[in-house]
């Protein structure tokens, strides 16, 4: 599940990169088809708990079968708190410093914030094209992110590389400034 979530993430960055960069079309079939992916994922992952939970039911008595159910429920709150998405139109959003890592924050507006486990992801805006040749340095030189891939072309940058811990990165950022950046904390 892991490398699939991983996946997942890249697929979901390069999703909102193509829709900041104005492809409406091709961006509303691949939101639906991510969404889709992730919805079946979080459903297996509940089901497979679902399933490890009644096989404990069959072997304890009716005293303790009452006490897992609690737990259960506790549960299934947990895995709801593992996902938040926040959107805003109007206003900056603050960086999430727990979840990101070593990785500073160098972007003029965060205007959304996306996690998942172990993954979140984040849209900005206002971001030149020199500060961002800065942050792919910065996460090559300074931070050791070297395996995997990059590029830039015109005014677009696409960058995808994990340091030697299994830490990946991922940060694109468009002509206008727009982009994300996707930090997935290896387990």
């Amino acid at each position: 599940m892991k490398k699939f979530l991983k996946y997942i993430v890249i697929l979901v960055a390069v999703i909102v990169f193509l829709s900041l960069s104005g492809c409406s079309s091709l961006f509303n079939k691949a939101a639906d088809l991510a969404k889709d992916k992730i919805e079946d994922e979080i459903s297996k992952s509940k089901d497979e708990d679902e399933d490890e939970d009644e096989d404990e039911d069959e072997d304890e008595n009716d005293e303790d079968e009452s006490e897992e159910d609690e737990d259960d429920s506790d549960d299934d709150n947990d895995d709801t708190d593992d996902t938040k998405v926040t959107t805003s139109d109007a206003d900056a959003k603050d960086w999430p410093e727990d979840d990101m890592g070593p990785l500073k924050n160098v972007f003029p507006k965060i205007t959304n914030i996306f996690t998942l486990e172990n993954t979140t992801t984040v849209t900005f805006e206002g971001l030149s094209l020199e500060e961002a040749e800065d942050y792919v340095k910065y996460l090559e030189e300074d931070l050791g992110f070297e395996d995997g891939f990059g590029g830039s072309d015109n005014n677009t940058i696409f960058f995808t590389k994990s340091d030697k811990d299994g830490n990946t990165v991922a940060f694109t950022r468009a002509e206008d400034g727009t982009g994300t950046v996707t930090y997935i904390e290896a387990e």
